[in-house]
């Protein structure tokens, strides 16, 4: 594979000499673009070293067009917001930028930010980021963590096993994902739902970034990346028939993640009287897990999610063999936070998590990855 990587200039710099070693290993052939200020930080005497060529200029030859010719995968890392920007605002001017001015849009392209916190969650950044996913440009985001400037959060430069899982997917999983809390309509204005903020779904969604993904989504407050097939639904009841129809199609994962209402009504149309609304009947709404995991065409490997304010242990074991999970992450109500706690329990196993939800995802990643081997 023919991989051209375009250097900008950041702190986690030192990282691509590390991806660049793994990828010549791997007897990738390796080209290196490096912006001006990138190559004050690190020489490209390293680079070459380590078997890459690389360029500084556009020396007459057409570089910019030429190299963007050259290769099957036009990779940026790291991405600093600034070169980010220029990008999405077609700004050329150097042989990077006008590498990418000058790139077909078939061509396979990555992004791999790195940057402090508040400039990573900067609104004109997302949008520059959003800009650019629509002209088909995919990205890799950030980890977070205590970042080179001392302060703590998302932003982190991901890491070489990340990119390379990306850019070469071990296993092409169809994975199948549900997320935010349903919404079941009392009358035309009032409606039931669960406090769920999507965050967990988001970053697993992001863990299998290199898979086939499909959520199924209903109300949230996060977004999520373009790059996986998104349906958008209300109640459990049109939940429960578009996760029939995709495992119809073929899944190997299903991770229920949503927060499901556990009840609904019969809707009434209008506004229901405040007296009337006292004497509401409840109608049970369907569980999605179970009826997946006992489904004839069930997945092979169904995970599922158990929030217990006590008893997490006993009560997420009691779900897991009642639904006949593969898994079952038992959590502590901690809706829209960024961090949480709980176990991840298999019919053999349970392992203590207490992190952010970036890294319980991973652990999920992990274990999905253990259960196919």
């Amino acid at each position: 594979m023919k991989i051209l990587i375009c250097v900008s200039a950041s702190i986690a710099i030192y990282k691509v000499c590390e991806l660049v070693r793994a990828l010549v290993k791997n007897e990738h052939e390796i080209k290196l673009v490096l912006s001006d200020a990138a190559s004050r930080m690190i020489s490209p005497i390293v680079f070459e070293a380590l078997g890459a060529e690389v360029f500084l200029k556009d020396t007459g030859k057409m570089e910019h067009i030429t190299l963007s010719r050259w290769c099957d995968i036009l990779l940026l890392c790291p991405a600093t917001a600034s070169t980010i920007g220029k990008i999405a605002n077609g700004i050329g001017g150097s042989l990077l930028l006008d590498t990418f001015l000058a790139k077909k849009q078939s061509l396979r392209t990555i992004i791999v930010p790195a940057m402090n916190v508040e400039m990573w969650h900067n609104s004109i950044v997302q949008q520059n980021i959003k800009k650019l996913q629509q002209h088909g440009f995919q990205f890799i985001e950030p980890s977070s963590g205590v970042l080179a400037c001392g302060e703590e959060g998302i932003g982190k430069l991901a890491s070489v096993e990340e990119i390379i899982n990306f850019l070469f997917p071990k296993k092409n999983l169809k994975v199948l994902i549900t997320a935010g809390g349903t919404i079941e309509k009392i009358d035309d204005v009032r409606y039931l739902t669960n406090i769920s903020s999507g965050k967990q779904a988001l970053e697993i969604v992001k863990a299998f970034c290199d898979c086939d993904v499909t959520l199924i989504k209903a109300r949230v407050d996060v977004e999520f990346p373009s790059w996986c097939n998104i349906v958008s639904v209300n109640s459990a009841n049109k939940m429960l028939e578009l996760v029939q129809n995709q495992i119809q199609l073929g899944c190997d994962v299903f991770i229920s993640a949503a927060a499901v209402a556990d009840f609904s009504f019969k809707k009434r149309e209008g506004k229901i009287k405040k007296s009337e609304i006292q004497n509401l009947e409840l109608i049970l709404n369907p569980d999605i897990l179970q009826i997946v995991a006992n489904s004839h065409n069930r997945p092979k490997c169904v995970i599922g999610f158990a929030a217990e304010s006590e008893n997490l242990k006993k009560n997420a074991r009691e779900k897991l063999i009642k639904k006949k999970c593969d898994f079952m992450v038992g959590n502590e109500l901690v809706f829209g936070e960024d961090k949480t706690r709980g176990m991840i329990l298999s019919q053999n196993t349970e392992e203590d998590f207490n992190c952010s939800k970036q890294e319980l995802s991973k652990k999920i990643r992990k274990k999905v990855e253990d259960f196919f081997k």
